[in-house]
């Protein structure tokens, strides 16, 4: 009995040492084939867990974000990460959290798996297990009050009022949609989580426009260790045919984009990916015409020839993920043109609004308002405005602040905000620019923020439309003011 606890320690030592393998032999998961099969991680997922192992005997903080193609197993890794945590080691609370509650539900399932399917030897009991929360207890010196809460992002408090020991956002682009204020849910998570050694934050989605999300991405201060994972790193994302030099096309508006420069994205990526395969110059040049065949097929088969939608899915590039999701009235590629071009050396300095104390206060790393410039004595400045309901799964309401005459931007916010709120807002930062013209939307619930404005914050230089003989606050934006413009004044 003895020598039986002795093998039994010596095991639980190797496996908290050795991930990879503690997947391989206690793990199971339900594949894409809808069977049970041990988790054997790709050369992807073992790539991402270096870089964990990597932090963890660095002993600093592991925060990865993980942007990444459809369909290559970064949700089921870091699940599983998840669940070697607290199975094998003691006093952990860790949170799990998706944009909605069908895919946490799939979260914590993944997780229950997990526990059914490991050796009884060394499977911890469980104390709870609920649709939100799995709490594991101590069986045979393994997991100790350990324990997995599943959240669903539209809970601004994520992980509020406790100690987290490892965090994972799951499609973590998406929160946008559901959670209204998602910059603090974002700060308040990263208060929870110590900024100490064997704590783990993990970020992991699929773009989807520009957001919240690609601001975490491109910020180079933040602290994350950023990994982009393209559709070539998935083994099977490739055809048994390849296509020929000659067939492929080089101008950007044909049915499959300017593939000669695909290809050497893919070249790049294979030579990343494939560091052993890719020594041998003929196997990487087949791999690569075989890899632009499947993305030729996928294109037909899975979008129907939407190049747009293939790109929104199996990005090629970071900068593609961003460019070519989301939904956007103008074409995201010349806003991106647009935006590398005005693009400031030096980050804006950036704040927060808080209704209850009615200003902005300082917030380096998720206020929406972005002040490039202070007011300067005598000068002045005009404030455009649109109002929006404020809902969560509505649009945002969106301020610019322009030095006049010259028409440069200084500061700008946008969020979900009721247009009550709105009102105060405006009238704050109104007030700190020197009196500014505010010209505010009346259309819709801009009709509250104006009517507050004007009658309860007696907002002294609003913007004034003439309607016959008399005149009324507020931009109408209709078909004929477009087209023509209207005879206003402030």
């Amino acid at each position: 009995m003895a020598n039986l606890k002795s093998k039994l320690k010596a095991l639980l030592r190797r496996y908290r040492k050795d991930f990879p393998q503690f997947a391989l032999k206690q793990l199971w998961i339900i594949t894409k084939e809808g069977t049970l099969d041990v988790l054997n991680l790709n050369r992807a997922q073992l790539r991402v867990w270096s870089l964990v192992k990597q932090r963890l005997d660095e002993g600093v903080p592991v925060r990865i974000y993980i942007l990444k193609a459809r369909q290559l197993g970064f949700s089921t890794l870091i699940s599983a990460i998840i669940f070697w945590f607290v199975s094998l080691h003691k006093f952990k609370t860790t949170l799990m959290v998706s944009h909605d509650l069908q895919s946490a539900e799939q979260i914590l399932g993944k997780l229950k798996i997990f526990w059914t399917r490991m050796a009884e030897s060394i499977r911890p009991s469980q104390k709870l297990s609920n649709r939100k929360e799995l709490y594991l207890t101590n069986a045979q010196g393994t997991g100790n009050e350990s324990r997995v809460i599943v959240q669903t992002a539209d809970n601004v408090h994520l992980g509020a009022s406790m100690t987290v020991h490892a965090a994972h956002l799951s499609e973590f682009a998406r929160y946008e949609k559901v959670q209204r204020d998602v910059r603090l849910a974002f700060a308040t998570l990263d208060q929870t989580v110590p900024h100490k050694a064997n704590t783990m934050i993990f970020l992991e989605t699929t773009a989807w426009g520009f957001g919240f999300a690609k601001d975490v991405w491109d910020d180079p201060k933040n602290g994350y260790d950023k990994v982009f994972v393209s559709w070539v790193a998935g083994d099977e994302y490739t055809s048994d045919t390849p296509l020929n030099m000659g067939e492929l096309f080089d101008v950007p508006d044909s049915p499959y984009g300017d593939e000669l420069e695909t290809l050497e994205h893919v070249r790049r990526e294979l030579l990343f990916w494939y560091p052993d395969e890719a020594k041998e110059e003929t196997w990487l040049n087949d791999q690569c015409m075989k890899r632009l065949r499947w993305r030729r097929e996928k294109i037909h088969g899975g979008f129907n020839g939407d190049l747009g939608l293939f790109r929104q899915e199996y990005p090629i590039t970071p900068h593609e993920a961003f460019l070519t999701s989301g939904s956007a009235v103008f074409n995201n590629l010349k806003l991106s043109d647009i935006m590398l071009a005005l693009r400031d050396e030096e980050a804006p300095t950036r704040y927060r609004w808080e209704n209850e104390r009615h200003g902005f206060f300082p917030s380096p790393r998720s206020g929406s308002l972005h002040v490039w410039s202070e007011p300067s004595r005598g000068h002045s400045y005009l404030i455009g405005v649109d109002v929006s309901e404020g809902l969560i799964d509505g649009d945002e309401s969106a301020v610019q602040v322009l030095e006049t005459p010259s028409m440069s931007q200084v500061a700008r916010w946008s969020g979900l905000i009721s247009p009550d709120d709105l009102a105060d807002l405006v009238a704050w930062l109104g007030h700190h620019y020197n009196t500014a013209a505010v010209c505010v939307e009346v259309n819709g619930p801009g009709y509250a923020t104006n009517l507050r404005l004007a009658k309860q914050l007696y907002y002294p230089l609003m913007y004034r439309r003439e309607v016959f003989d008399s005149t009324k606050i507020g931009f109408q934006k209709k078909w004929a003011s477009r087209r023509t413009g209207r005879r206003s004044r402030f």
